[in-house]
């Protein structure tokens, strides 16, 4: 179910944010509140620099809410491996091209951590 767009304001996503006290600490909304104003969209804040360790908060939460446009832009700045590895493995419901980017950020740097998932001592949200 796709709440946000790449046309919905941010401070609805912000709002929405602020409500949620499970994954909303400081930085990120200190962070945020830089789109506060009218005038931004969610895929504006989407394409600001991010935190990887807010990355997986924000997806884990919001991103079977968030379209997939605005995911793109999240996960492609992704820069730490084991962040990609583990939002690869416990996010159900990415796409194929997301699968794909994420991929792309771990394969061939995380040997144990494929070797596992290989192997089925690690499994995928997406397989079960």
């Amino acid at each position: 179910m796709e709440k946000y767009n790449i046309n919905t304001p941010a401070e609805v996503f912000l709002q929405d944010m602020r409500k949620d006290k499970t994954i909303t600490c400081q930085a990120v909304i200190d962070h945020c509140e830089q789109f506060k104003s009218s005038h931004y969209t969610v895929m504006d804040m989407a394409q600001s620099k991010l935190e990887d360790s807010w990355t997986v908060g924000c997806l884990s939460r919001f991103g079977q809410s968030l379209s997939p446009e605005v995911r793109h832009p999240i996960i492609s700045q992704i820069t730490d491996t084991m962040t990609a590895f583990t939002l690869y493995i416990t996010l159900a419901w990415l796409t194929d091209e997301e699968d794909k980017l994420l991929e792309e950020k771990f394969k061939s740097k995380l040997p144990t951590a494929e070797n596992e998932l290989e192997k089925g001592i690690v499994t995928r949200a997406k397989w079960q």
